[in-house]
């Protein structure tokens, strides 16, 4: 594992054998909250979230099998969305 220092001085934790990859994209201000909600309610983060999403994808489209997958990254801490 390596530690990597960020600018507000929090140190994470990188876990080995994982690609760590950044996306940015847009979306209808409608569409954060039920996002964050949804990746709460199943104990994800929302990178998790995505990930599942896009596993899912590639797995109706036969470009993935998930049983060739690597155990998952270790689980987070449950997030909670308050109203």
């Amino acid at each position: 594992m390596v530690a990597v220092q960020y600018q507000d001085m929090k140190v994470k934790t990188k876990v080995s054998g994982r690609v760590y990859i950044a996306l940015s994209f847009s979306v209808p201000p409608e569409l954060e909250a039920p996002m964050n909600q949804r990746a709460a309610e199943l104990g994800m983060s929302r990178s998790q979230y995505l990930c599942r999403l896009v596993q899912t994808d590639l797995h109706a489209a036969n470009l993935l099998d998930p049983l060739k997958l690597k155990p998952a990254a270790p689980p987070r801490i449950k997030r909670v969305i308050t109203p």
